[in-house]
């Protein structure tokens, strides 16, 4: 089960371009967190960034709504 959970956090730390830097999880538990945290982080980066990206769509369309009349 632990080589399983060693994959796991190798593909997510991976997948969520984290990096490998020089600390090494070596706990179950530690490992386990490391995940958690790098999900958590990406969702909110990605909540982050949509709606920022939605109030720049929102101001132009006003923008330009406002130029035609």
């Amino acid at each position: 089960m632990e080589r399983y959970l060693s994959a796991l956090y190798w593909a997510v730390q991976t997948i969520t371009t984290v990096g490998y830097g020089d600390n090494d999880v070596t706990t179950v538990e530690e490992k386990s967190f490391c995940i958690l945290a790098m999900v958590i982080g990406v969702i909110s980066f990605s909540v982050g960034t949509g709606a920022l990206a939605n109030l720049i769509q929102n101001a132009d369309e006003k923008d330009a709504a406002l130029k035609s009349r």
